[in-house]
């Protein structure tokens, strides 16, 4: 079965002091694909979604600190 390629989606309520772009730019880098934003909201592409989960795992794990 193939694998459809899996759309990312970082959000935050304004004024809160995370940078979603940054966050996507850096957790897409990681996957090889394109996504960007603003502090507030971004969105990017993942090859597949068993990398997807990874990559959201580990930006979790960047939010988290």
């Amino acid at each position: 079965m193939r694998r459809r390629p899996a759309s990312l989606v970082f959000a935050q309520t304004s004024g809160l002091p995370g940078d979603m772009g940054g966050l996507m730019k850096q957790t897409v880098q990681a996957l090889g694909t394109r996504g960007g934003g603003n502090r507030d909201m971004a969105q990017g592409g993942a090859p597949d979604g068993d990398r997807a989960e990874s990559a959201i795992a580990d930006a979790a794990k960047l939010v988290a600190q």
